[in-house]
């Protein structure tokens, strides 16, 4: 529930889906600081001047008010310019928005994945090599798989991380982490990607194979569009999301 002050104060937002209702309304999913995924009406919002400020990865300031548990939009206002994304960036963004859609909590504060997708995008936007994005994209994934209480938690500090030997394989079971084995991810490797460490080619492979894994439990089987479209347009040899 959003509060009188944060009504007239306004919401840090983004917009991750929007949808047209009625002659000149939007259905709009939006994704807040302060209170995780909003679904809002916003009256009138196909209308040139309204819809002009409604672009993807563009930082918001939202006004809404909230009425019989729906939110209605009063108006939004430009915090920033939209981060500029292209190529294999724009596909990784919108594969992240598909994230934050179908798994952010709804009306519970998201701080923490919030500052991850901002710092995300901006990763993105200045990615100079395939790798840069997939780092990005790895590192969200994490941010996403932690604040959703998935059993996978590979912060640094966490019970999980501390429990691995650098020295020793582990395999990985979906739904309940790592287990120690005579073969497969070496600990070395799952605590370098704990620590955010890239430079071993080998970390970011098995890192990949990891939250591909992870999400795909997260999802419970849910397709998702941005992959299947990415994959279509280039050659899967080249791809950030598939082997």
């Amino acid at each position: 529930m959003t509060t009188k002050e944060q009504q007239a104060k306004g919401l840090q937002a983004f917009l991750i889906h929007k949808a047209p209702t009625g002659d000149t309304s939007f259905r709009i999913r939006f994704f807040t600081h302060e209170h995780g995924v909003i679904d809002c009406h916003y009256r009138g919002g196909r209308t040139p001047k309204k819809n002009a400020l409604l672009d993807p990865f563009a930082p918001l300031w939202i006004h809404i008010n909230e009425r019989h548990q729906w939110h209605y939009v009063n108006a939004v206002e430009s915090a920033g310019l939209p981060y500029a994304l292209k190529g294999k960036a724009l596909f990784a963004a919108l594969y992240i928005n598909e994230l934050i859609y179908h798994t952010a909590a709804k009306h519970d504060p998201e701080t923490p994945l919030f500052i991850a997708y901002n710092n995300t995008l901006y990763h993105l936007q200045h990615a100079n090599q395939p790798t840069d994005i997939e780092i990005g994209l790895r590192q969200f994934e994490k941010a996403l798989l932690t604040t959703t209480g998935y059993s996978l938690s590979l912060e640094p500090s966490s019970a999980l991380t501390i429990s691995i030997n650098p020295s020793a394989h582990y395999q990985f079971i979906v739904g309940q982490g790592f287990r120690e084995a005579n073969s497969g991810f070496t600990g070395e490797d799952i605590l370098a990607f704990a620590h955010d460490e890239w430079k071993n080619p080998n970390v970011l492979k098995m890192a990949k194979t990891i939250m591909r894994l992870a999400i795909a439990d997260l999802l419970g089987g849910q397709r998702l569009q941005s992959r299947e479209l990415f994959t279509k347009t280039y050659e899967k040899n080249q791809s950030i999301y598939t082997d």
